[in-house]
């Protein structure tokens, strides 16, 4: 006997179940995908939300993201949500925050997650927790623009003081030095957020930030810099610094552009390990001596195992003139050198001229290589 089909009376039952099966990707943050996640990795205050195939980055790190929870809501005066959403995604490049719904998305796409994927997860965690809860503070006022340097700052101080890794803020210093040689630092700089950090969310972005708080802490305390939080949801950002640090916002970026002009990079530093650092592996000059009132170029090739050392932290410093350039992206795709280019002064004599190569990267290692370059007459 056959069985016949009524297709006029199941196609719709089978619409609706098609349409309930793309609502629970929806639910578990995959809206067009069929790839499988689970959402039942939970602490107490922590919601892990991750890839079914990477389920145990999930179980590996969950109680870790509570200690974490528990330490920033404690260091931010029980300002974050009672629950949180930590979404990872190996499909975003980069991390979001979406305060209204309690969420931090780890953006696993990045050269520095492929690294060390556990490390990079929970740093980007900690500090998406800082951010919530110095948000949460400031009743959400120091997100605006004019102040949003001062969160990422703040957000990178308390991640780092998590981690027992504040040696990693030193770099911050050597970051804000060549960026002010490049285009100089101010606070009415910092205002512009998204002119200087050009929608970037990393350690170059955050370091003015972590310096000028570093700078008022020294000047006043730690608890001074959760005030300011505090005072942010009331006054506007002047008022608040004054009422924080006891203290005018001229007379504290005075101080601020001080240190940084009178910071030394003079050595080496380490924050993770020799093996993580960059390591230089070739110069090349084009053309192979520089000639008065033309352009020297520099290819520089550098090997990043962490995959965390961008172009803007890697900077070329002139010794004679003091002048300071920032790498260059090269226009090949997929191309691992970056490129300085160099004007020769109209009366630059003939001679060898020493300058120095810095690579910082996002972990805080800090490499300096000497070199010289010629210079032949006209």
């Amino acid at each position: 006997m056959r069985c016949r089909i009524d297709y006029n009376r199941r196609l719709p039952a089978f619409l609706i179940g098609l349409c309930l099966f793309a609502g629970c990707l929806q639910a578990a943050g995959m809206p067009g995908s069929f790839q499988q996640t689970t959402g039942r990795i939970v602490s107490q205050h922590v919601l892990l939300r991750v890839p079914l195939e990477r389920e145990w980055l999930g179980r590996e790190t969950i109680s870790d993201l509570e200690t974490c929870y528990v330490f920033m809501d404690k260091t931010t005066e029980g300002s974050l949500p009672a629950k949180v959403l930590v979404n990872i995604s190996w499909e975003k490049p980069v991390s979001e925050l979406l305060p209204g719904e309690s969420t931090i998305t780890v953006g696993m796409g990045n050269p520095a997650a492929e690294a060390d994927s556990r490390r990079y997860l929970l740093h980007q965690a900690a500090s998406g927790m800082a951010r919530l809860g110095l948000l949460g503070l400031s009743k959400e006022r120091a997100g605006r623009p004019g102040s949003r340097f001062l969160l990422e700052g703040m957000a990178e101080v308390l991640a780092c003081e998590y981690e027992h890794s504040s040696r990693n803020l030193n770099a911050a210093w050597v970051r804000c030095y060549f960026m002010d040689g490049i285009e100089p630092l101010s606070l009415s700089a910092l205002a512009s957020w998204n002119r200087f950090s050009g929608g970037r969310q990393d350690q170059r972005a955050a370091a003015p930030g972590i310096t000028f708080l570093l700078t008022c802490r020294e000047m006043s305390s730690r608890k001074s810099l959760l005030k300011l939080f505090q005072s942010m949801s009331e006054r506007a950002l002047p008022d608040s610094l004054a009422a924080a640090f006891k203290s005018t916002a001229a007379a504290l970026e005075n101080t601020w552009l001080e240190k940084i002009r009178a910071y030394r990079v003079a050595e080496d530093s380490t924050a993770t390990s020799d093996e993580d650092a960059p390591k230089l592996e070739r110069t090349v000059l084009d053309p192979e001596a520089g000639v008065p009132g033309q352009e020297l170029r520099f290819r520089v090739t550098i090997r990043d195992r962490s995959g965390d050392l961008f172009p803007s932290t890697i900077f070329l410093e002139e010794r004679e003139s003091g002048r300071v350039l920032g790498a260059q992206s090269p226009l090949e795709a997929g191309a691992r050198y970056v490129h300085f280019r160099v004007p020769i002064p109209q009366d630059r004599k003939p001679g060898q001229y020493d300058y120095r190569l810095i690579a910082v990267d996002d972990a805080g290692n800090v490499r300096i290589w000497p070199g010289a370059y010629p210079v032949a007459s006209r």
